[in-house]
């Protein structure tokens, strides 16, 4: 009897050892497909329901695939959450661990990195959704902080001032090593992924030719957030310096907004810019001029996001402010009890936010009253 009980106590710890303690198992799980979103008319949002997660929320951490909303935390999870019903499918997760960057997908995989409490180096994990089964676990042969990134068959981890390229099966195709570490988020467009560095470069990556490349003149002091309009760019300085900047260094326009670390929005023609310093600003591309701006008095260090002619803007103080895109007037402030720690991501007439606790809001789009 002894031996028995000996013989399950071992069993049950090398399962509770052993890595994945719960899994996502969604067996109809179909990527998204193209176009399948329709933004509403509403006025006001409200709150419906609250999810929760183990861990704090990762910045960028939330993203809708398939019907369901995918959320990483620091505590080394990736959840699934059923988008009809708001219940929790599961989540992937490899014990003692924290997930370093928002996860990436490809089909029916889920693809994540993560790092183990007390060891430093990076882990890049391939993850089937529908069988809810860790195909592949790699070391990713660097460690401190990175941002894994994704397009068509090619997966990309960024880490310090190493670029490392993978096919879908984690076989490594190429390694770059930059010249000095970046000093902004990196930013993907499509097949290009953009970089800003503590001296000033901007430089691109090309995905598919898996190359590097300085796309404009040096500016004298970090770069902070980079996005690409056409063949230009919009750059943001450590002096607080936001620049309309064409390949060959030509400066179409710029202005004094404050620091801004999160990559600016485009919509309609215009820049919809939140600084370190509270302010929204909107900019005509074209000619630069400030159409409007509006003070949050609090911080922005989160992308604002836009849905029909309302503009999401995250305040870290514990604040979702919705304001109209045309004069960036203020149509509702919605409260929670802890700190920002998302953007807003969006699906049909529910937004998603994530917030101190492992907390995620769900805001229902309040339809617009049509008059007698």
């Amino acid at each position: 009897m002894k031996t028995r009980i000996q013989r399950l106590f071992i069993l049950v710890s090398m399962i509770t050892l052993s890595g994945c303690y719960s899994s996502i198992a969604i067996k109809e799980f179909n990527p998204d497909p193209v176009g399948s979103r329709q933004e509403p008319e509403y006025d006001s949002l409200q709150v419906v329901e609250t999810m929760e997660t183990y861990g704090s929320l990762i910045p960028g951490g939330l993203s809708i695939q398939g019907g369901y909303l995918f959320a990483g935390d620091y505590s080394g999870r990736v959840y699934a959450f059923d988008i009809k019903d708001f219940e929790e499918v599961g989540y992937a997760s490899i014990r003692n661990t924290s997930i370093v960057s928002p996860p990436q997908f490809a089909g029916d995989k889920l693809y994540y990195l993560y790092r183990k409490k007390l060891l430093p180096e990076l882990h890049l994990v391939k993850y089937n959704l529908r069988s809810g089964k860790e195909e592949m676990d790699i070391e990713a042969g660097v460690a401190g902080d990175a941002t894994l990134h994704q397009f068509e068959s090619e997966i990309i981890v960024i880490a310090g001032n190493e670029i490392f390229f993978y096919d879908t099966l984690l076989i490594e195709q190429k390694r770059v090593t930059l010249d000095e570490e970046l000093s902004c988020v990196t930013n993907q467009i499509d097949g290009k992924i953009y970089l800003g560095s503590y001296s000033g470069k901007v430089q691109t990556v090309d995905i598919k030719e898996k190359t590097i490349k300085k796309v404009i003149p040096e500016f004298s002091e970090p770069v902070l957030s980079i996005t690409k309009i056409g063949d230009n760019f919009i750059v943001s300085l450590e002096s607080g310096q936001l620049i309309y900047v064409g390949e060959s260094g030509h400066k179409f326009w710029e202005h004094e907004t404050g620091k801004t670390v999160a990559t600016p929005l485009i919509a309609g023609g215009y820049l919809y810019v939140g600084t370190l310093a509270g302010t929204v600003f909107k900019i005509s591309i074209k000619t630069g001029e400030i159409k409007a701006k509006f003070d949050t008095g609090g911080l922005i260090n989160l992308p604002l996001s836009v849905s029909g002619d309302k503009l999401f803007v995250p305040v870290i103080d514990g604040r979702l402010i919705l304001l109209n895109v045309s004069k960036l007037e203020p149509i509702q402030t919605v409260s929670f009890d802890g700190r920002i720690r998302t953007g807003a991501v969006s699906n049909g007439d529910l937004i998603f936010l994530g917030y101190d606790n492992g907390k995620i809001a769900i805001l229902k789009a309040i339809p617009t009253q049509v008059g007698d």
